[in-house]
């Protein structure tokens, strides 16, 4: 099972980084390039990804020797062949994208400590690189690049005073370093060796990431959907947020799926079917297929009573992701528990289990499971 860490965790440090300044920070004293950066980034969001390469182009013809190139091109590859697995043809760029930009961000930071801007630029390459281990089950990855990616989100409370965007990296440690290990105990043992935290801080400097910051209110509104939505039971808060997200990005179909599962947790089927329908569906992105499938197997099944339907866009959904392995998961555990509410009112008992037993392995929390 793999761990479940937000979509847009490459953004987060992106975004930190930009918003540090420094005597080396030679990209914000160019309005030009600041402002390249703002809106390359949310042409990336927005699945504008012409727009995005163009953005690119520019770093790497003024700046050819920095590491914020690199991370940009990691962040369109991430997003425009979504969702990324070491099967995909574009993994190896993706990768070697990411070494490159850490290298030269680890190279400035031996140099200066202090520079906030190699600190940053560094931790935006390990988080964006730990995601996508994380996402694909790759546990020994994770664990590989834990020391930068610590030693990185510590060294950042220094700069806190900043810039309210720095409050969206200490809210995520303060939430996260308690909530976590509470909601996953086998976690317990290793988080004992780090510095406490404080959930409702956390939440609070969230918050005020949400509303306040220059660039992160985006990843703000995105981590702050999944904490109340998958630790703090809180569901209609969760769609507030996912709803915020997708308004602002409507091309991104990665956000309206999970903006369309916040609103069938909480029963709106009528909203979420409306925007099922217009969601774009690329017959070559077999994985946003699968989501679909599930989300419709969803809403036949509670809105619509029609078990037989509701069994075959289950069984079709989880086809489908089934090429995406560890990252099909999520969604595949709905169909799952889907197909396990479905056999229990046909009688058939065992294959109830069966197919709870493979939902419940497969699920990040279980509590998600439409079951209600």
């Amino acid at each position: 099972m793999s761990i479940n860490i937000p979509k847009s965790v490459p953004f987060i440090i992106f975004f930190t980084w930009i918003t540090t300044y420094t005597a080396k920070a030679q990209l914000l004293q160019d309005p030009a390039t600041y402002e390249n950066i703002k809106r390359g980034v949310d042409h990336i969001y927005n699945f504008e990804f012409t727009e995005a390469e163009s953005v690119y182009q520019y770093l790497k013809s003024k700046y050819p020797e920095h590491s914020v190139p690199y991370l940009f091109k990691g962040l369109i590859i991430y997003w425009k062949y979504f969702p990324i697995t070491p099967d995909s043809p574009y993994s190896g760029a993706f990768v070697r994208m990411l070494e490159k930009s850490y290298a030269l961000a680890e190279q400035r930071y031996k140099e200066d400590e202090n520079d906030a801007e190699s600190l940053l630029s560094g931790l935006g390459a390990v988080g964006l690189l730990l995601l996508y281990y994380a996402d694909n089950g790759l546990s020994r990855k994770v664990i590989s690049l834990a020391p930068q990616t610590y030693r990185f989100v510590m060294r950042s409370f220094d700069f806190t005073d900043a810039y309210y965007d720095f409050y969206f990296i200490t809210g995520l440690y303060n939430y996260y370093i308690e909530a976590y290990p509470e909601a996953h105990p086998v976690y317990k043992p290793v988080i004992v060796f780090f510095p406490h935290g404080d959930k409702e801080l956390g939440l609070q400097q969230l918050r005020l990431a949400s509303d306040s910051s220059i660039f992160l209110k985006a990843e703000s509104n995105a981590f702050l959907s999944g904490i109340y939505q998958s630790f703090e039971l809180k569901p209609r808060t969760a769609c507030f947020y996912s709803k915020k997200l997708s308004a602002r990005y409507p091309n991104n179909t990665e956000f309206r799926s999970d903006y369309i599962r916040d609103l069938l947790i909480i029963r709106n089927y009528t909203m979420a079917e409306k925007l099922l329908e217009d969601i774009p569906n690329p017959s070559d992105n077999i994985y946003l297929q699968s989501q679909v499938d599930i989300l419709k197997g969803i809403i036949y099944e509670k809105k619509y009573k029609n078990d037989s339907e509701a069994e075959k866009l289950y069984r079709s959904g989880i086809k489908k992701a089934e090429a995406y392995k560890d990252f099909g998961h999520e969604y595949s555990a709905y169909a799952y528990f889907g197909l396990s509410r479905i056999s229990e009112r046909a009688g058939e008992i065992k294959a109830m289990k069966r197919y709870r037993k493979i939902a419940r392995d497969m699920a990040s929390y279980e509590h998600i499971n439409f079951d209600d």
